[in-house]
């Protein structure tokens, strides 16, 4: 609610815009105020009870103060906050008792059209205490000295961005100092982000292609058959994708814009991101002409591990001599007075990325770009006509089975290419044609359809790349083998702890003397076996189930399925007609042939030399593992048994009983203890 001091001010109708606050100022006798070097007479002076607090003109109230419409009486300025504070990242930091050294003329827009320079602390009335604008979108400054940023400044307070040629009155814009990369303190203009319903779909897409990307990477890096040099180059060409999106990402909010060094690096760091991604194709398309071009090349008589060697020292090399390059021109090149940018890379003064709206970029970000397409499109036709020609030759050949494997191979390869080379060469292509016509409005709408297909990359690069039937199965296929060795490790150790208290509690059941504490070992000895037995039981049910998995497929009505569908049962049944085995450290599987062995004492006394046990891996090194914990477990038999005949020649060292008693109790314990624990 207003209250108005004076009946005439509500014919004024004084917007809040062109109004100063008054608190803290003593009023003349005839209740005028003096502010700013000017007198405010009574009749444009208003008792307010709110303040506005955002840019919606959302208000606050407070108690009663008064307003004075001085803007009636001499020109305004708007200032985000004190005129000797600078404003950075949406917030006022400095000393308001130390005056910065800036110079306060600037270019005033008169109302006949002519431009005079103003000193704007002197001639104008400088407003503070108004709400910032743009608190949701956030503001950003413009410098007139670089092109694309210029602007004017009306003599009536409103302000014109010539980017886009908009106007905005006092709630949309302010003035205030900052210090600019050249480390000088600039009064500039700050005011709202151009608003764009593209900005929106960037900040949705981008953030789907990182997420991909780190999926991809990680199917890759899973896989061991995707690990060939193929696959480790296009695991580095998605790392190279990920470091640019990741900056282009972060450009897209100008986070960075405030903080000068940490803008320089994520521009020059995105800018290597994405020519590393270039590169990375480049030497995915040369291993593969080289692949086709036969073996009597010296690059394919070096190994998989060299050639990767090399292809790093080259597709991260040269796109770290060029950020390095552009580093240097950027600051040999730059124009003291930032008059002339034209040839300027102009990191920093296009956003936290280097300059995209003048030729500079065909220079340095596009020409190399359209370069290394051109490059990779000749070797796409290159490879395309050598399997033509070895297509050919292969239907005039008898024995050709071995070199129609090889192309198959290279096929594969030349597919894995080809895709790559349309979701990446496609998508840039259209990217630089729309630069190319960004000039002519028509070309530039339709074009943007290339930015969606651009931003969207990972989640493409995902969907043909990752979600294939073969990946599902391969990565089907490995955790099955990570499952067994998962439960391998402690089933062997809760099998050799049982083992050894079951061998020492049998031991001392058959030489002992019949006592409570022989009870207990009973119990003891009982719920071992019987840990042993579920174990072996469950685990054999698991192996005999597994066992019909490959022929159950006949149940259904396969022969009605179609030729897709049969060919992935087939697959199926393949995959499935090795059954699933747990074991035990490797080399003895869980079943109830193996509880049997385990319980037979024949195959500790008696078949130990040789005879392999039945559910255990027949392989030699399994065996000599298997042999090597039961002979250890027949030495502590062994010493048990010789120190009882100790005792028996040596009735009177009745430590030695004491001792003997102790350590097969302690080596039965030991067992029992270790096995709760593991």
């Amino acid at each position: 609610m207003l209250f108005i001091a004076d009946p005439a001010l509500s014919q004024l109708n004084c917007d809040y815009y062109d109004t100063v606050d008054l608190t803290g100022i003593q009023p003349f006798k005839n209740g005028s105020y003096l502010y700013e070097n000017i007198i405010i007479p009574a009749d444009l002076i208003a008792e307010y009870d709110y303040r506005l607090t955002g840019e919606n003109d959302e208000s606050t109230y407070v108690p009663k103060y008064f307003r004075g419409c001085a803007c009636r009486l001499k020109p305004c300025v708007r200032f985000c906050c004190h005129h000797n504070l600078m404003f950075m990242n949406g917030e006022c930091i400095g000393d308001t008792d130390k005056a910065l050294e800036y110079d306060p003329y600037l270019n005033i827009t008169t109302s006949d059209g002519s431009v005079v320079e103003k000193h704007v602390l002197n001639e104008f009335v400088v407003q503070r205490h108004l709400p910032l604008p743009c608190s949701e979108i956030g503001t950003y400054h413009l410098d007139d000295r670089i092109a694309g940023y210029r602007w004017s400044l009306f003599e009536n307070g409103s302000f014109k961005r010539t980017e886009d040629g908009l106007t905005f009155d006092k709630s949309e814009y302010c003035l205030q100092p900052v210090e600019l990369p050249d480390r000088e303190i600039r009064l500039v203009p700050h005011n709202c982000q151009i608003p764009s319903q593209d900005n929106i779909y960037p900040k949705i897409l981008v953030p789907i292609s990182l997420i991909s990307f780190l999926i991809t990477i990680a199917v890759y890096l899973y896989l061991p058959k995707l690990r060939n040099l193929h696959g480790k180059c296009f695991v580095c060409y998605l790392i190279s994708l990920f470091i640019g999106y990741s900056l282009l990402f972060v450009d897209l909010f100008k986070a960075c814009i405030y903080y000068y060094y940490l803008c320089y690096i994520t521009g020059y760091l995105g800018y290597f991101g994405m020519l590393a991604a270039f590169f990375w194709l480049t030497v995915i398309s040369l291993d593969l002409w080289n692949s086709f071009r036969g073996t009597n090349y010296n690059v394919n008589r070096l190994t998989s591990g060299n050639r990767f060697r090399i292809y790093n020292l080259y597709a991260w090399g040269m796109p770290l001599v060029l950020t390095i390059l552009i580093a240097i021109l950027d600051q040999v090149l730059l124009d003291p007075n930032l008059e002339d940018l034209t040839w300027v890379p102009g990191v920093y003064y296009n956003g936290c990325w280097i300059k995209t709206f003048d030729w500079s970029a065909m220079v340095y970000f596009y020409g190399p770009m359209l370069i290394l397409i051109v490059f990779n499109t000749t070797l796409f036709i290159l490879v395309a006509i050598q399997i033509f020609k070895v297509k050919k030759e292969l239907n005039n050949m008898v024995q050709r089975q071995e070199r129609k494997q090889k192309l198959n191979s290279d096929k594969q390869n030349y597919s894995f290419f080809l895709r790559l080379f349309i979701i990446m060469g496609v998508s840039w292509s259209l990217e630089i044609v729309s630069y190319l016509v960004s000039n002519d409005r028509l070309w530039n709408g339709i074009l943007k359809s290339a930015d969606f297909l651009h931003y969207s990359e990972g989640l493409i690069i995902l969907i043909f790349f990752v979600l294939k039937r073969n990946i599902y199965e391969a990565c089907l296929a490995r955790l099955r083998q990570q499952m067994e060795k998962i439960y391998r490790l402690p089933i062997m150790f809760q099998f050799v702890s049982s083992l050894i208290t079951v061998a020492m509690t049998v031991f001392q059941t058959i030489v002992g003397d019949a006592s409570n504490s022989s009870l207990l070992m009973y119990f003891l000895l009982s719920g071992v076996i019987c840990q042993l037995f579920l174990y072996c039981w469950f685990g054999n049910e698991v192996y005999e189930q597994s066992k019909t998995l490959s022929t159950s497929a006949f149940g259904c009505d396969w022969f009605k399925l179609d030729m897709k569908l049969k060919r992935s049962l087939l697959i199926f049944m393949i995959n499935a007609d090795r059954p699933f085995l747990f074991t035990a450290g490797g080399f003895m599987g869980l079943t109830l042939t193996s509880f049997a062995n385990i319980l037979d004492l024949n195959i500790w006394l008696g078949q130990l030399a040789g005879l392999p046990l039945i559910g255990v891996n027949q392989e030699a090194k399994c065996q000599r593992i298997g042999q090597q914990i039961l002979g250890f477990l027949m030495l502590i038999a062994l010493f048990c048994y010789v120190s009882l005949e100790i005792y028996d020649l040596k009735r009177s060292w009745t430590n030695l009983d004491m001792m003997t008693q102790n350590l097969v109790m302690t080596l039965t314990h030991l067992g029992y203890w270790f096995k709760v624990y593991v």
